[in-house]
Parts: structure tokens; sequence; C-alpha cells
């Protein structure tokens, strides 16, 4: 519960703004993805603290899962457990790439392309396409 409940509050924090600001991420330039993060960086590194925290208890979760599964049949527990982390790590990384690309805006103003910018930014939509 706990993990579902902070993943909504980092999905709600992060998300709710940006459709207001950028329109269609897909149509939105280079130069604004950048001035949207920029801008957002608190909003951003909030968000994505609120997903590690849910993250950590939804292992948490699947710790406590394997132990009440670890009785049954054919290594249930484990799959369990491998599927949980899968999920995890994917998820996680598409975080990663937005708060990657707001902390380079961060420690180098003017050093980071706003394509590059761009690209770790809506790199994370490439797995819905």
């Amino acid at each position: 519960m706990l993990a579902v409940a902070l993943w909504i509050a980092a999905a709600v924090l992060l998300d709710h703004n940006e459709a207001s600001v950028l329109g269609d991420s897909d149509k939105a330039s280079a130069a604004q993805i950048a001035a949207y993060l920029d801008g957002e960086a608190a909003k951003i590194y909030l968000g994505t603290s609120l997903f590690g925290l849910g993250t950590v208890a939804f292992l948490r979760f699947l710790a406590t899962l394997r132990e009440r599964l670890a009785p049954s049949p054919r290594s249930l527990a484990t799959w369990a457990f491998a599927s949980g982390v899968v999920a995890v790590a994917t998820t996680s990384g598409f975080f990663a790439m937005r708060l990657g690309a707001t902390m380079a805006l961060d420690a180098r103003p003017g050093a980071v392309s706003d394509e590059a910018v761009e690209a770790l930014c809506v790199g994370m939509d490439g797995f819905f396409v």
C-alpha cells in the first residue's frame, strides 16, 4: 500500500503540470523541454525521491512475499521476486533519465545542449511507442 501511494504521489507531482506547460511533448522543442526541466527542478527532485522511497517499500513487500511463498512448489517465490525486481528496474530507469537531464542542467548550466536534455527527457517515452 505504501509503495503504491508513494508512486502515485510521485507521478502526480511529476506529470500534473507537464501537459499544460509543454502541450504534446512529442511536438515540444528541445528548448521548451530544457526550460521546463530547469523550472521544475525542485518538483522533479522531490518526485523522484518519493518514487525511490516507494521503490524501497515495494522491494520490502517483495522480500516479505518471497518469504511467504517459499514453501510453494516450482520456485514460485523466485519468479514473483524476480518479476517485481525487473518491474522496479524498468520504471526506475525511466525516472532516472528525467532526473539525469535535470541534474545535468543544474550542474552545468549552459554547458549541456538542449538536444541532449531532450533526448534524456523523452527517451523514456520510447517504451510506450
